[in-house]
C-alpha cells in the first residue's frame, strides 16, 4: 500500500464515522504565541479544546503536517543518527470534542489498523496511563485478554500534553512488534526496550486538562479524544521496511541524493546514511517551510529553516561530495507532493531559489568559520612559544610576558576575530598567570607554555553560533592546527542557549497568560464597527500595568474592556482604531485597540475623572483616521492582486501593516522591481480605483472561502467562518480573506502612488504606499522641486528633462578628468564607521565618477590610505547604476570575499557582478537601484556573521 492509499483510507474511514474532513492547516499556528510551529496534528484545534473557539462539527480528522524542531518536541538533533525520527512529518488524526471519549477512540483504532490496514492483532500491542483503569479494562475487551496484560506506563509514556502549558491528559499508545523478539539478544525483552523491535504506532490521547505555567491542572469544559499516528511510520509497517527512509515518501528524494553523489543508500556507510537521511528529510522541512512563506533569517522562524538548511549542506558536502544539494532536493519534493499540498507547486520558483541564495551564503560563512578557526590556532601557537622564551630569560621576564600579550594582541587583530573570542581563549590561562601576566614567574611562564591550547565549550558554541560550524567540523580543524576542542563543554553552553529560549518563550507564555488571568470570566467584546463609527457601551474590566482593577483616576495609562465597541483591534495587518471613550466624569483617549480571544483591550489615558467599572460609556472612533485606513486597507488588497499579475502567483503577501497615514506591503520576490513593473502596478491599481468598483463582503465557511480562490494569510487565525473581501461584481478583480475595515468602492481610495521598495530578508521585499490626503500630500512636495527647478533652469517644467539632457550632453563634451567631481579621501575616511572592534574601516559612499576607471581609482586610493578596510563605492555612469567592491588584504583573510559582494549586490540592482576577492564590480539596469544596493551593501558588512 503505498503513502498516497493510506492517507486516502484514513480520512475515507473516519468520514464514514461522522468525522469532518479539515485539511492541513500551515506550519505556522495562527494567534498562537506559545509555539513556533505546528509540532502535533491538535494544534488547529487547541482552542476548541479549551473551550475558546466553538465549531460547527464535534468529531474531525485530518492529515495535518508537523515540524518538530523546537520546544518540548525537537527531534532536530535525533535526524540522521536515527532510521526513524523525522522533523517534517504528516501526522494521522482523528478528534473529539466534547462527543465520544476512550471506548469510541480505541475501538476506532483497533478496527482501522487491523481491518483496513490488515494488520496481525497479535502483533499489536496496547499501553495505558499506570493510573488510568478505564482504558485497561477496554483494551481487555476489545483484545479479549486478561486486564492484566496491558502494559501500564507512567507520565513520561503515556501521560500527553503538546507543551508545557496547554491541553493534556492520559493516553494510550498502540505499539507494533517488529520482529517478535529483541533486536540485540533474541530474548522476550519489555516494550520499553530501544532495541528498535517494538515501534509506537498510533497514540490515543484522552484531552481532560488545561495545564498552566506553574503545572496545575484544570479540568477542560469538554473532555475530548487527539489522536495521531504518524504516516510515515505506519507507511513503513505496512510496507515491510526496516525504517521510514525506506518508504515511498522517501525513496524518491534518496534516489535524487544518488544521482547526485553516486551514493546509494543501501550501500552507503554509516556516516554517510547520516548524511543521507540528513538531506533528505531537511528538504522536505525545507521545501514546506519555504512554501509557507518563511525565508531564512537570523531570528525566529527564519533561524530555524536556516538552522535546517545549513545542517543539510554541511552534512552532504562533508560526508558525501562538494555539490549544491538543496535546490534539485526542494524542487523534488515539490514535484512529489504537490498533488496532496498544491502550495508547494504555487511556491514552485521560491523554493529553487531561496535554497540557491542560502548555500551559497553558507559555503561563504563556512569558508569565514574556518579561517576563523586557524587563525586562532595560529595565535595560540605564537603565543605558547612567547611564553616558552620569556620563561627562559627571567630577567627580561616583563618584556617577553608583554610581548607575549601584544603579539597575541596582533594575532586576533590581524585574523579579524572578535575581541569575544579573544577573551574566550585567554582565560584558559588566566588562572595560572593572574591578572597581571607580566608580573609572573618562569614557573608560571613555563606552566603557561605547557598548557595545551584548546577551544572549550564557549568557544566552540561561539563558532556554531556566530558562523554555522558544526562542532564537529570546528574540531576536525582545530586539531589540524595543533588545537583540541571541549566538546561536552560545547554541550553544556548549547544547553545554556536552549534554556535561555526556553525561558524566552516561557516568558512570553506567563504574559499571554497574565492576560488571560485578567481577561478571564469577561465574555467576547461585540464588534460593531463594520456598520458604525460610535456607540454607547458599558464597561465590564478596567486593567492597568496587567492587573484587574475596579477603578482608575486622571492621567492614568489604563486598558478598558467594553461589551460592544465599534473600535477595530489590531489584527490582519491592520491598526487598531484610536479616539475616546467618554461617560459621566471622564473621557479616555485611545491610542490603540487589541483582541485576546474576542475581548478587545482598549489602551489608552484617562484624560480626565475617574472610571469604574460597570460605567456606562460612549465610544467614538476618530473618523478621519478609520477612514483614512480603510483607504490603505483596500488598496492594499488592489496592490497584493496587482503585483501577483505582474509578476506572477508566486509574489504572496509575508506581511503587510495598515494605518491611517499609509500602507506597507510585504510579498514573496527575490529581487527589486524595475521601474516598469512599479509603473505598470500603479496603473492597474488606479484603474481600478477609477473605475469606483464596489467593495462587497460575505461570511462563508472559511473552507469554501478558500476553494472558491480566496486568498488567505497562513498566520492569520480564521474561525470557522470568515469574512471574505470581493473586489468586483461578476468580474471579481481581487478576493481574500481578511476581517479588516474596507471601503464600499475603490474609488474612495481616492490617489494611490508607491513612494519606495526595499528587500527586507531573503526572498521577501516590502513596498510603501499612500492614498487619499497623504497621497496628494506627498504628490505635492515633489511638484515644488519640479517647479522650482524649471524657475532655476529658466523653462517650463515639462521641458526640464530635455533641458538637464542638454547640461549632460554638454557635460560630456567636455574634457574628461577622472576625480575632478570625487570628494576629498579624507573626508570619507573621516565619517567611515569601524568594521568590528579590529580598527578597519567601513567605507560605502555614492559618489560622483566620470568613468569605471576613475571609480576603481579612487577606490583604490581609499583603500590605501585606510590601511585596513571595505570599500564599496557607487556612482551612475551613463544612466546604469555601477558599483566597485575593494578589500584590504587583512579583510580577505579574515573571509570576506568581494566578488560574493558584488555578486549580490548586482542582484539588488536587477543585474549581476562578480571579480576577485579583493576587487569586484557590479552593476544594474536602473540608477533609482543605487541606493538600495548601497544599503544593502552596508547590511552585509555589518550584520554578525550566521
Amino acid at each position: 500500500m503505498n503513502s498516497l492509499d493510506v492517507r486516502t483510507k484514513f480520512l475515507s474511514f473516519f468520514q464514514q464515522r461522522g468525522h469532518t474532513v479539515v485539511p492541513s492547516a500551515s506550519l505556522i499556528p495562527a494567534g498562537d504565541p506559545t509555539l513556533l510551529f505546528v509540532n502535533a496534528g491538535m494544534v488547529p484545534f487547541k482552542d476548541v479544546f479549551l473551550g475558546k473557539d466553538e465549531r460547527s462539527y464535534s468529531r474531525a480528522t485530518s492529515v495535518q503536517r508537523c515540524l518538530r524542531v523546537s520546544g518540548k518536541h525537537n527531534d532536530l538533533e535525533e535526524i540522521g543518527p536515527s532510521p526513524q525520527h523525522q522533523t517534517f512529518f504528516e501526522m494521522l488524526g482523528n478528534f473529539s470534542f466534547g462527543d465520544y471519549f476512550k471506548a469510541e477512540a480505541l475501538e476506532f483504532s483497533w478496527e482501522f489498523l487491523t481491518k483496513d490496514m490488515g494488520l496481525p492483532g497479535e502483533q499489536l500491542h496496547p499501553t495505558v496511563y499506570v493510573e488510568d483503569d478505564e482504558s485497561a479494562k477496554i483494551w481487555a475487551k476489545i483484545k479479549s485478554v486478561p486486564e492484566r496484560q496491558i502494559v501500564r506506563l507512567g507520565a513520561d509514556e503515556n501521560f500527553w500534553s503538546m507543551g508545557d502549558t496547554g491541553p493534556c491528559g492520559p493516553n494510550s499508545e498502540i505499539i507494533f512488534d517488529r520482529t517478535g523478539e529483541c533486536r540485540r539478544d533474541g530474548s522476550d525483552c519489555p516494550i520499553t526496550c530501544d532495541c528498535d523491535r517494538w515501534w509506537e504506532l498510533w497514540n490515543n490521547v484522552f484531552m481532560q486538562y488545561d495545564r498552566a505555567a506553574d503545572g496545575t491542572l484544570t479540568a477542560l469544559p469538554k473532555k475530548g479524544v487527539d489522536t495521531g499516528m504518524g504516516l510515515e511510520r505506519l507507511t513503513a509497517v505496512l510496507q515491510e521496511v526496516g525504517s521510514t527512509y525506506e518508504t515511498d515518501l522517501f525513496t524518491p528524494i534518496l534516489a535524487e541524493i544518488a544521482d547526485l553523489t553516486g551514493v546509494t543508500y543501501e550501500r552507503a556507510t554509516d556516516a554517510q546514511r547520516t548524511a543521507l537521511r540528513i538531506l533528505a528529510d531537511h528538504a522536505r522541512a525545507t521545501a514546506f517551510l519555504i512554501a509557507d512563506g518563511i525565508r531564512p533569517s537570523n531570528e525566529g522562524r527564519g533561524y530555524v529553516l536556516r538552522r535546517i538548511m545549513r545542517r543539510a549542506i554541511y552534512y552532504g558536502r562533508s560526508r558525501l561530495i562538494s555539490t549544491d544539494y538543496l535546490r534539485p532536493l526542494v524542487r523534488r519534493v515539490g514535484g512529489l507532493m504537490s498533488d496532496v499540498y498544491p502550495e508547494l507547486h504555487q511556491a514552485a520558483t521560491a523554493l529553487v531559489t531561496t535554497a540557491e541564495e542560502e548555500e551559497e551564503k553558507f559555503i561563504q560563512t563556512l569558508g569565514r568559520g574556518t579561517a576563523a578557526v586557524e587563525a586562532l590556532a595560529d595565535s595560540a601557537q605564537a603565543l605558547r612559544q612567547t611564553f616558552r622564551t620569556a620563561a627562559e630569560d627571567p630577567q627580561a621576564k616583563f618584556n617577553w610576558a608583554s610581548r607575549a600579550i601584544s603579539l597575541a594582541d596582533l594575532h586576533f587583530r590581524d585574523s579579524r576575530l572578535p575581541e569575544t573570542l579573544k577573551e574566550l581563549f585567554l582565560e584558559q590561562y588566566q588562572s595560572v598567570l593572574g591578572a597581571e601576566p607580566w608580573n609572573s614567574t618562569p614557573e608560571a611562564l613555563r606552566h603557561a607554555a605547557a598548557i595545551e591550547p584548546t577551544l572549550n565549550g564557549e568557544i566552540a558554541f561561539f563558532f556554531k553560533d556566530t558562523y554555522g560550524i558544526p562542532p564537529d567540523l570546528t574540531a576536525r580543524v582545530a586539531e589540524e592546527h595543533g588545537l583540541r576542542v571541549d566538546l561536552r563543554g560545547f554541550e553544556e553552553a548549547l544547553d545554556e542557549q536552549r534554556q535561555r529560549g526556553r525561558e524566552a518563550l516561557g516568558e512570553a507564555r506567563v504574559q499571554h497568560e497574565a492576560m488571560q488571568a485578567a481577561l478571564a470570566g469577561l465574555p467576547p467584546t461585540t464588534f460593531l464597527g463594520y456598520e458604525t463609527l460610535a456607540c454607547d457601551a458599558r464597561v465590564l474590566g478596567v486593567l492597568a500595568d496587567g492587573t484587574r482593577i475596579t477603578e482608575a483616576g486622571e492621567a492614568r495609562a489604563i486598558e478598558l474592556v467594553l461589551d460592544r465597541t465599534p473600535f477595530y483591534a489590531e489584527g490582519g495587518g491592520q491598526a487598531g482604531d484610536r479616539g475616546r471613550i467618554s461617560g459621566t466624569g471622564f473621557e479616555i483617549a485611545v491610542a490603540g485597540v487589541r483582541s485576546a480571544n474576542g475581548v478587545f483591550v482598549h489602551s489608552g489615558t484617562l484624560t480626565s475623572g475617574r472610571i469604574v467599572e460597570g460605567d456606562s460609556a460612549r465610544a467614538e472612533v476618530d473618523e478621519d483616521a478609520r477612514r483614512a485606513t480603510m483607504r490603505n486597507h483596500t488598496a492594499t488588497h488592489l496592490l497584493h492582486k496587482a503585483l501577483r499579475v505582474v509578476l506572477g502567483p508566486e509574489a504572496r503577501q509575508a506581511g503587510s501593516l495598515v494605518a491611517p497615514d499609509r500602507l506597507r506591503f510585504d510579498f514573496l520576490h527575490t529581487r527589486p522591481l524595475s521601474d516598469d513593473e512599479l509603473r505598470e502596478t500603479e496603473r492597474i491599481v488606479r484603474e481600478q480605483v477609477m473605475l469606483d468598483r464596489p467593495v462587497r463582503t460575505d461570511v462563508l465557511p472559511a473552507q469554501d472561502a478558500i476553494a472558491s480562490g480566496a486568498d488567505a494569510m497562513f498566520d492569520e487565525k480564521y474561525g470557522e467562518e470568515a469574512r471574505v473581501v470581493a473586489v468586483g461584481n461578476g468580474d471579481v478583480f481581487s478576493k481574500e480573506l481578511c476581517g479588516g475595515t474596507h471601503c464600499h468602492a475603490t474609488g474612495e481610495v481616492g490617489a494611490f502612488f508607491i513612494v519606495d521598495q526595499r528587500s527586507v530578508g531573503a526572498g521577501v521585499r516590502r513596498i510603501e504606499a499612500v492614498t487619499g490626503d497623504n497621497a496628494y500630500r506627498w504628490m505635492d512636495a515633489r511638484r515644488a522641486i519640479v517647479e522650482q527647478l524649471a524657475r532655476e533652469h529658466n523653462v517650463p517644467a515639462e521641458e526640464l528633462p530635455d533641458r538637464i539632457h542638454a547640461l549632460e550632453e554638454r557635460a560630456k563634451e567636455q574634457p574628461k578628468v577622472a576625480v575632478s567631481n570625487l570628494p576629498d579621501p579624507a573626508q570619507l575616511i573621516e565619517r567611515a564607521q569601524r568594521l568590528g572592534d579590529n580598527g578597519a574601516l567601513l567605507i560605502v559612499d555614492r559618489v560622483d565618477a566620470a568613468d569605471a576607471d576613475a571609480l576603481r581609482d579612487f577606490g583604490d586610493e581609499l583603500r590605501r590610505r585606510a590601511g585596513s578596510a571595505a570599500v564599496v563605492l557607487g556612482t551612475v555612469i551613463e544612466d546604469k547604476p555601477s558599483i566597485v567592491v575593494m578589500l584590504t588584504p587583512d579583510q580577505v583573510q579574515a573571509g570576506l570575499d568581494a566578488a560574493f559582494i558584488a555578486k549580490q549586490l548586482g542582484r539588488e540592482m536587477g543585474a549581476g557582478g562578480g571579480g576577485r576577492p579583493d576587487i569586484a564590480t557590479a552593476g544594474g539596469r536602473e540608477p533609482s537601484s543605487l541606493d538600495a544596493a548601497l544599503a544593502k551593501a552596508r547590511e552585509i558588512l555589518t550584520a554578525p556573521a550566521s
